[in-house]
């Protein structure tokens, strides 16, 4: 009953905000075309509105590191923000973000990640609201990281953006239900077969409205989120276990997972919906991460076998794709990801794909060089890489509130900091991709992630945007990566580095090598 009020609210204020426009949101465009117009009230002239278009999603999680279009554009004489997108070859996803909306200094999505089709002409209206707090992006549930807007879309192409806007609505009144407690004790009922299930139901009650490929992306993109989001459960708990020593009976493992993990999406959704869907390629990437983890139960996630799940288990252009998306979640922690993305690009054939993969290699090889970075530090002064040239450079990027980072400094990094204390020989530099400067000032202070020791910058509110995290495609943290004296990579991430034997004993090597 909520729901409909607020609803009903939306549509009396939009419909007589609209009766001052036409009655189409635009002009006609060609087919091969997306043409949206935004109005969001409370803006003033100098307001700038961003889009980020992607006609391919490997995943939302990498999202910083895969190719987009970014679109800026101002206010126009009629009060609205307009973005054309020119040859567009099929559906694919935008991000609408503004400098104004913001929390903690970081910027929200107005509209994360929605999905679009050629010849989408659609109006969208966005009206402040005190009732209610409207999520952009399912993945992030703190009510204050949404935008407080109210939304209407009318338009050619209009329906898939209402049902995704109202469908973030009602899951957001749901009731919150854990999949996993304790010792592996699963629940059937939790919070993301709730999801689906009302995701679903208002799919088929839109799905008339909309194109059938729309419905098919849209459909695998619920089932993908919901079951990408309990399997990440399960291989948290596994870890979790394995932490602290547990026994992990393998035959237990093997009948849960086949309980909750055997649906077969593959089934219910077509090859075309699965290539554009935004959550396909990493759900098959953890699923076959699970199985790893299950099958072999190694003391470290088996990253080698993973990768050969997939290579041996998928064909074509999905196998291309979900492989790209396996070495850019994961191939900063695999210590012989050179060696294994060279066995890719025998099997990867799209060229997007393997650009992406020789890129990924060419940046982080050792050998290489280091990318020359220009970060701030705690007096708003610049620092490069090139400044430290003759020295050997430690980096550890980090974020506040990674408790991985925290981990990191604390039981590997603090002690060899202080063992290298007044040496010319080596610099240890951290670089935090916070937003909020006062927040990155907070945590220096606070001594968890660094000291002052310790060169502190940070990526000067851009942050996993910034120049040097595009580079290396990071898309998790901790990062660290030796730079030797002559700005060359001597080693990126990788086991070693994440140990305090290992870090110590490259540390050593590198500044002996001449």
């Amino acid at each position: 009953m909520k729901l409909i009020k607020i609803l009903s609210a939306i549509g009396f204020t939009v419909l007589f905000y609209l009766s001052s426009f036409s009655e189409t949101p635009g002009a006609e465009i060609k087919d091969d075309e997306i043409n949206i117009r935004v109005f969001i009230e409370g803006t003033v002239n100098a307001d700038s509105l961003t889009m980020f278009y992607y006609d391919n999603v490997i995943s939302p999680a990498i999202s910083n590191s895969i190719p987009h279009r970014t679109i800026k554009v101002v206010k126009n004489k009629e009060s609205e923000y307009v973005f054309p997108v020119k040859d567009v070859r099929g559906p694919g996803y935008f991000t609408l973000t503004n400098r104004n909306n913001n929390l903690g200094g970081a910027p929200v999505p107005l509209l994360y990640l929605y999905l679009a089709e050629p010849g989408d002409n659609v109006y969208i209206s966005l009206f402040k609201s005190r009732e209610i707090s409207t999520p952009s992006n399912p993945e992030r549930t703190d009510k204050e990281s949404f935008p407080d807007y109210k939304m209407q879309f009318i338009g050619n192409g209009a329906t898939k953006y209402r049902w995704r806007y109202l469908s973030d609505l009602k899951t957001r009144e749901l009731s919150p239900a854990p999949f996993i407690t304790g010792n592996l004790n699963f629940h059937k009922d939790n919070t993301y077969q709730r999801n689906l299930l009302v995701q679903k139901e208002m799919l088929d009650t839109y799905r008339a409205s909309l194109s059938p490929m729309a419905a098919d992306i849209l459909e695998s993109d619920i089932l993908c989120y919901n079951n990408l989001r309990r399997l990440k459960d399960f291989i948290l708990a596994i870890q979790v276990m394995r932490a602290k020593n547990l026994q992990r009976n393998k035959k237990l493992l093997n009948e849960l997972y086949s309980e909750y993990f055997e649906e077969n999406i593959d089934k219910a959704t077509s090859f075309q919906s699965k290539m554009v869907s935004k959550y396909y390629p990493e759900y098959v990437v953890q699923r076959k991460r699970l199985r790893a983890m299950i099958e072999y139960d190694t003391p470290v996630d088996d990253y080698t076998n993973t990768f050969r799940a997939l290579r041996d288990n998928l064909t074509g252009e999905l196998r291309d794709k979900i492989s790209t998306c396996f070495f850019l979640l994961y191939g900063s922690k695999i210590n012989d990801c050179e060696q294994l993305i060279g066995e890719a690009l025998q099997f990867v054939h799209e060229e997007n794909y393997q650009e992406q993969l020789r890129y990924l290699n060419y940046s982080r090889a050792a050998g290489q060089q280091a990318y020359n970075f220009s970060l701030t530090d705690l007096f708003d002064h610049k620092v490069t890489l090139e400044s430290f040239r003759g020295k050997i450079v430690f980096l550890d990027f980090w974020f506040t509130g990674c408790g991985a980072c925290q981990n990191y400094y604390q039981d590997i990094v603090s002690d060899l900091e202080k063992k290298y204390e007044g040496s010319d020989q080596i610099v240890f530099i951290s670089v935090s991709i916070d937003k909020d400067k006062k927040k990155w000032i907070e945590s220096i202070a606070g001594g968890k992630y660094t000291s002052d020791l310790a060169t502190n910058l940070y990526t000067g509110g851009l942050g996993s945007s910034h120049p040097v995290i595009t580079h290396y495609k990071i898309n998790s943290y901790p990062m660290p990566i030796i730079i030797d004296k002559r700005g060359y990579i001597y080693k990126y991430n990788g086991q070693d580095l994440r140990k305090k034997d290992g870090l110590s004993r490259l540390l050593s090597e590198a500044i002996k090598k001449e």
